[in-house]
């Protein structure tokens, strides 16, 4: 997987939604077909060796909030008690692998997992990933 925290957050949430920390379904209010869900989300890695660059060891953490989906907008509560949903995240690197150069930038692959310094944090337990929050007020 090439490295973006969009796409880790992304999929290390969706992972955990359907884990034992997933929340009521909100999906009444998912209309069909493609969706475009307006977000405002905060991420950031912890350096734990002090290095400036993403290392095995090293730490993701990320913040989202939603509070529309759909396009022409549609507020998440349209059908639900649920007016936004926020996360968050905090995931480990594993493993990183060099897989080349493009536009003079090193590229890397990198594999994650559940982050014990997360779970003892947040009183969650061990593997863990990330915890969703619904709000009925915006």
């Amino acid at each position: 997987m090439k490295f973006s925290s969009k796409l880790v957050a992304l999929s290390t949430l969706l992972a955990v939604s359907s884990a034992s920390h997933a929340g009521t379904s909100i999906s009444a209010a998912i209309p069909a077909g493609q969706v475009i869900f307006s977000d405002n989300s905060a991420e950031r890695f912890i350096d734990r060796n002090n290095n400036g660059t993403l290392d095995v060891g090293d730490s993701m953490r990320g913040i989202f909030g939603i509070d529309t989906i759909g396009s022409p907008q549609v507020a998440i509560g349209g059908n639900s008690l649920f007016n936004e949903l926020t996360g968050i995240y905090q995931i480990v690197v594993t493993s990183k692998v060099f897989v080349g150069v493009i536009s003079n930038i090193a590229r890397y692959d990198y594999t994650f997992a559940a982050d014990q310094d997360f779970a003892t944090e947040f009183s969650v337990s061990a593997g863990a990933v990330g915890l969703f929050f619904e709000d009925s007020a915006n």
